[in-house]
């Protein structure tokens, strides 16, 4: 008489199977949020860049070179909405504005946010204005909320919080040209010196800069942790 034996695991092979399982995903799980969470900062600051230079360049051919558009007033949310009303609002897709104390905060579709505000005395048209993305709204509410409704305050962090400039003709990262308009270098970009604010310290002035400076993206050396 032929006898048939199951086949089956035991206990203790399935509880070492499933302890594998656990470690394994314990180390991949969040290299795998933090890769997402990359490529969602990545996404949206891109398009935030390019869309908003598109928009700069349709304002200019109806309303003349930036360089000639009446600069709103130094730290004046009021000045600075009629400012973005004027030139703006038009060529640029918004789902709202919010006033700060001293700037304007708009909300766009992908649920990143910005901040804009002027902080110099003398400007010329969009010359200095300087702008704080966020990728998500929270984090620009965040920021405001720790700042006392300011969106000119400092720390941004480079993970959720990024500074860009309006010089002349266009927005860019935050000074990735020096005073003769030569992109800086990667090491000063990426590091602090006496004279230079470095993406790697506190201040993360030049992180969108490095993001820029890298193609778009954000390489194993990049000083902030995701």
């Amino acid at each position: 008489m032929l006898i048939h034996k199951r086949l089956a695991f035991t206990l203790a092979e399935v509880l070492i199977t499933l302890g594998v399982i656990g470690i394994v995903a314990a180390l991949t799980i969040p290299v795998l949020i933090a890769n997402h969470r990359k490529q969602v900062v990545i996404t949206r600051m891109r398009k935030f860049y390019t869309t908003i230079n598109q928009a700069i360049k349709l304002s200019e051919a109806d309303n003349g070179e930036p360089v000639y558009w009446e600069p709103p007033k130094q730290l004046d949310a009021n000045s600075l909405e009629n400012f973005w009303n004027k030139y703006m609002l038009k060529y640029f897709t918004s789902k709202d504005i919010i006033k700060a104390s001293d700037g304007i905060l708009i909300l766009l579709a992908d649920g990143s946010a910005f901040g804009v505000y002027n902080p110099a005395s003398v400007v010329e048209g969009i010359d200095w204005m300087h702008i704080v993305y966020c990728v998500d709204y929270k984090s620009c509410k965040k920021h405001l909320e720790n700042n006392g409704n300011k969106i000119y305050n400092y720390p941004l962090d480079g993970k959720n919080t990024f500074l860009f400039i309006a010089r002349n003709v266009s927005v860019e990262t935050y000074y990735s040209v020096n005073n003769s308009g030569d992109i800086k270098s990667r090491d000063i970009l990426l590091n602090e010196t006496q004279n230079n604010y470095g993406c790697a310290k506190s201040y993360k002035a030049y992180c969108a800069a490095l993001i820029e400076y890298d193609g778009w993206t954000i390489q194993k050396d990049y000083p902030v942790r995701f």
